[in-house]
């Protein structure tokens, strides 16, 4: 509402849009009614919430596009098929998520005390090669010279 006044007319136009998609799903699951939706709000809306329950449970190294299916009463091939318009997939979602909580906790000083591999774990990858690799394809360096690198600039 603030920052309204910032935004061009495309931008007001998309955010006005997913107001109003936001505000019939919820109704329509208040009311038990979503099968009514359009089926684009309907995937939008379980998206929303599949990446709300990822993000939740990023920690657990369980985590897997099964687990989350389940968790939403769905199909493995119906939760690929909701992220096809994502423009990633599931997993790539669950890595990307995990890796920038990583990449956060590495960059607070007040965990500077906590290793690297703990880190990893803690976001669920357990690991350590394979969470420095996709750290360094991420982000152009590995872990430790990331933490390293900040401690200078500070």
């Amino acid at each position: 509402m603030r920052e309204g006044r910032a935004l061009g007319d495309a931008e007001s136009d998309a955010l006005g849009r997913a107001a109003i998609e936001l505000t019939a799903a919820f109704l329509a699951e208040q009311a038990d009614v979503t099968r009514l939706l359009p089926e684009e709000t309907r995937r939008q809306t379980l998206a929303r919430q599949i990446k709300a329950y990822v993000r939740e449970h990023l920690g657990d190294g369980t985590l897997s596009p099964a687990r989350i299916a389940a968790a939403h009463n769905i199909s493995v091939r119906y939760l690929h098929n909701v992220f096809e318009d994502e423009r990633q997939t599931v997993s790539e979602y669950v890595r990307t998520q995990r890796l920038e909580r990583c990449r956060a906790d590495l960059a607070d000083p007040r965990l500077g005390r906590r290793g690297v591999a703990e880190i990893a774990r803690r976001w669920g990858m357990p690991d350590a090669a394979a969470f420095s690799r996709a750290f360094r394809r991420a982000y152009g360096m590995p872990p430790g010279e990331y933490r390293r690198h900040l401690d200078r600039a500070r």
